[in-house]
């Protein structure tokens, strides 16, 4: 075993520690606004209605994966890092946002 190897594991291992799992920490707002992009654009490019992008702003979970992926691509980006960036908003919205009622599924 060479030092390349075993130095990958812990790699792997500390960014698991950092709490950062590859995401920039932005959220969907962030994204779009740091482009520039008008209404228009984001209309066009993502196949999205003014009000879908609107209510995405406020909650991302309104996002499909073809949504993200247009996302990704209009940005230049790694569709894995907007989708963590996005996971991400999605976990820390109050539990009344939450796609899914994690209370109702636990039994």
């Amino acid at each position: 075993m060479n030092s390349s190897t075993s130095k990958k594991p812990a790699t792997t291992k500390s960014a698991g520690k950092s709490g950062r799992s590859g995401g920039k920490g932005r959220t969907f707002k962030q994204m779009i606004e740091a482009g520039s992009y008008t209404s228009r654009t984001l209309q066009e490019k993502l196949l999205m209605a003014h009000r879908t992008v609107k209510k995405a702003e406020e909650n991302p979970s309104v996002l499909s994966l073809g949504d993200v992926y247009r996302l990704a691509h209009l940005m230049g980006e790694d569709v894995q890092v907007v989708l963590q960036d996005l996971l991400a908003e999605i976990n820390a919205l109050p539990e009344d946002k939450q796609p899914v009622n994690q209370q109702k599924q636990s039994r």
